[in-house]
């Protein structure tokens, strides 16, 4: 019979190891979510931010529900720092939304998952009242009058509505920044909120939309014009077509000539006739061009735009073995997801540690590194260099930061006083040190004294050794042929016996868009999703919504975030991982059909 003595001291250690590992491992995360405005009418737009706060480098997406809204455009926010050896920061989630309807209605909580944890905001409440109509008025002639509508439609009494579409540039070079616009002109009055359909913007990063209202005159009548802008990237070469946007709107029309009785006038006003209208732009050409070979520089890795360079230290006065942190921000008129890494060296009485992304918007970047002064004097960190490829001069350009120097004062340090290259945290007073050990104390007696005790351990290794037979027989069951799984995928497999083909014949040029488009339909096919045409972060939620395993949407997250770097990055995926891309993404269709 086991001891009570040594059952006692069993679970004395045992608690003492889960509490230990709860506050090792514990992260301090907050989420909370806000709007820009509580009232707004049913043709105006509002901005959901979801912030989510904490001490770890990797946030999750928020998982949202927005039923009630339409969603017209995301972006994202980050700033990151490192505190006592910790890394913290925040990102902020921001989605453009519209109401569908007039009336109270209310955001559901967002919602993330880390570590099998569940953090939720609270629900918002949002106020729609009636949309603002525009008088049918004559106005002096604009500039504007010569202004063609692509699609159109008209009421009996003169209220018009139609759609535009256009882009900024027709001839743009790979990861060259191109604005997609949308115009939406009425002067009618709406019986709900529009439901647009974007174009296909394939061979091209979209990398989210936004909204903007505006009043213009054409042809001396007056209109309300929501616009939503739409940031691409071309990440492939040659001819390519936009096509065209659908608009489905519903529209009541409530005036009556000037003669009739204000009686009557009045009683059809309150009536109202509703009728709806699909309306569609026109396909749209766009050419783009390869990055030229010619006067390219070695530490180009991939930047397009126009660019700027600015560097600083948070110090200039500072003892050794302490930190100094550089920081790096790059800003311009350019596509900032183009700009990888900033590679650059400093002289060897300083150490240096990797660099990372503190804070990143549409049109800026911030990288700070952090550096320790082993030695007394005076320090010198060189230009930092950035290699861009500017469409406008059509010519590769470089932009350097100043030449920054500081005051180091103290004695040398020895190598044991700082972390080897390799280990993780902040540098000098904000870190732990490691310190050799010079005395190991053992303990020579017996936790647990009597061994019977471990027959408790017994079922647990069991249970382990079951889930892992079981698990490796539910992987056989599940690999059955992927072409005998029905045909609603079939459109998917087409996407992947394509890419094979190439990748057989070495032709890897186009294998992105192949890729991305198998998996973009095998999502819509077990899913449901109408349109391709979303981002990442919308695919992410429109599968969680539809209660698709996590581990499979987890794995459509890693091969959309793949797909994303080597679209960007200046070194392009070898066949290698193409192939190991395309097999992920076959992976996922297997288990999307179970």
């Amino acid at each position: 019979m086991i001891k009570g003595k040594t059952i006692k001291k069993a679970i004395f250690f045992l608690s003492a190891f889960l509490l230990s590992a709860a506050l090792l491992f514990a992260d301090d995360i907050t989420i909370s979510a806000s709007v820009n405005k509580t009232s707004l009418p049913l043709n105006d737009s509002l901005i959901y931010s979801v912030t989510i706060s904490g001490n770890i480098s990797n946030f999750p997406e928020p998982q949202i529900k927005l039923s009630d809204f339409n969603v017209y455009g995301t972006g994202r926010s980050q700033s990151m720092s490192v505190i006592n050896g910790k890394v913290s920061g925040s990102v902020v989630f921001n989605y453009t939304i519209v109401p569908k309807a007039i009336g109270k209605w209310t955001i559901a909580p967002a919602s993330i998952k880390y570590k099998n944890q569940t953090y939720t905001t609270e629900p918002i409440t949002v106020e729609v009242t009636a949309a603002q109509s525009v008088q049918r008025q004559t106005a002096p002639q604009s500039s504007n009058q010569n202004q063609q509508p692509q699609r159109a439609a008209q009421s009996q009494n003169g209220g018009k509505i139609f759609v535009e579409s256009s882009i900024n540039k027709k001839t743009v070079y790979e990861n060259e920044k191109v604005v997609y616009r949308f115009s939406f002109y009425t002067n009618m009055d709406l019986a709900s909120n529009p439901e647009y359909y974007p174009p296909d913007f394939g061979g091209f990063w979209n990398d989210g939309s936004q909204p903007k209202n505006r009043q213009t005159v054409i042809d001396g009548v007056r209109y309300n014009v929501s616009e939503l802008e739409t940031v691409l990237y071309p990440i492939s070469t040659g001819d390519k077509n936009i096509s065209p946007s659908r608009l489905r709107v519903a529209v009541r029309d409530f005036s009556m000539p000037d003669n009739v009785d204000k009686f009557i006038a009045q009683f059809f006003a309150n009536a109202g006739q509703t009728q709806v209208k699909d309306l569609e732009t026109k396909n749209l050409k766009i050419k783009v061009l390869p990055l030229p070979q010619e006067g390219r520089p070695n530490n180009f890795f991939g930047a397009v735009g126009e660019f700027k360079i600015k560097a600083f230290v948070d110090k200039t006065q500072v003892n050794t073995n302490d930190p100094v942190t550089l920081t790096v921000e790059v800003s311009g008129d350019a596509n900032m997801k183009s700009v990888v890494k900033l590679d650059f060296a400093v002289e060897n009485s300083l150490r240096k540690y990797d660099t990372i992304v503190s804070k990143a918007t549409a049109d800026s970047k911030v990288f700070s590194t952090i550096l320790i002064p082993l030695t007394p004097g005076e320090k010198t960190i060189p230009q930092i260099e950035l290699s861009f490829f500017n469409p406008k001069t059509k010519k590769y350009e470089t932009v350097r930061t100043q030449t920054i120097k500081f005051i180091a004062s103290g004695e040398p340090v020895q190598e044991e006083d700082v972390y080897k290259s390799g280990q993780s945290g902040a540098i000098g007073k904000d870190i732990n040190y490691n310190k050799q050990i010079s005395d190991i104390k053992t303990y020579a007696g017996n936790y647990i004294e009597n061994k019977k005790f471990f027959i408790i351990f017994i079922p647990f290794i069991l249970l382990l050794i079951g889930a892992f037979m079981f698990k490796n027989l539910t992987k056989k069951l599940q690999s059955i042929s992927f072409k005998s799984k029905g045909a609603k995928f079939n459109q998917a497999w087409r996407f992947i016996e394509r890419a094979e083909y190439e990748i057989e014949h070495g032709n890897i040029g186009g294998l992105y868009d192949l890729i991305y488009n198998a998996l973009i339909e095998a999502v819509c096919a077990a899913s449901g999703l109408k349109t391709q045409n979303l981002q990442n972060s919308q695919i992410l939620d429109f599968l969680n919504s539809k209660e698709i395993p996590q581990s499979i949407v987890e794995k459509v997250k890693k091969v959309l975030d793949k797909l994303n770097l080597y679209k960007f990055a200046a070194v392009r995926a070898d066949e290698k991982s193409l192939k190991e891309m395309l097999n992920g993404v076959k992976e996922i269709i297997s288990e999307l059909k179970q």
